[in-house]
């Protein structure tokens, strides 16, 4: 009994330590690991561009007969520690975009369901934009979409998106200073 014990508490202790899992958000290996859905002429492609390389390319163009209009989405779920930690999970990623034409083009990112970030975009960016967001620790499903709002025939856009990361972090439990003496006086 006393072995079952134990083999209980260290099962409980390994679920407790287990580490974030998002799976090749470096799209080292294209878009394994990734689900993905496209909307009309919206693609989802691998991509060379990344910070530092690699990454996957939302995109739409236009064309003669119609406007780049559609949605692009990413999606992974992952575990993100353990949902007995008390503690939250870090997430974050890198993300571009870039336009022709008068195009403008919407980013969003889910967890769970929920919008944590949404981005409106009508102008080139210089650089990778890093947004950070967090949850509880646990599972969690990612997912990362890329939208038209408007632009005309002769117009395309693009995002980019990289480094897709996960960590969960311990709560920090404040203590109070205190000698041993205040101590036994408080509980006397």
């Amino acid at each position: 009994m006393r072995h079952l014990l134990a083999l209980l508490v260290f099962v409980i202790l390994l679920a407790g330590v287990a580490q974030a899992q998002v799976t090749n958000g470096s799209f080292a290996g294209g878009l394994s690991s990734w689900g993905t859905a496209t909307t009309l002429n919206a693609t989802l492609t691998p991509s060379a561009f990344g910070s530092p390389a690699n990454s996957a390319q939302f995109s739409a163009n236009g064309s003669i007969f119609n406007t780049p209009i559609g949605t692009a989405t990413l999606t992974q779920t992952f575990g993100c520690g353990s949902s007995f930690e008390n503690g939250f999970c870090m997430m974050s990623l890198e993300y571009n975009f870039a336009h022709n034409m008068d195009a403008a083009a919407r980013i969003t990112v889910l967890v769970d369901g929920n919008p944590v970030y949404t981005a409106d975009h009508s102008a080139n960016l210089n650089a990778f934009v890093p947004v950070t967001f967090t949850a509880g620790c646990g599972l969690h499903q990612l997912a990362i979409t890329a939208s038209f709002i408007s632009g005309n025939a002769l117009s395309s856009w693009s995002f980019w998106v990289d480094n897709v990361t996960a960590s969960c972090q311990p709560s920090e439990v404040p203590t109070e200073a205190g000698t041993w003496g205040s101590i036994k006086a408080t509980y006397r």
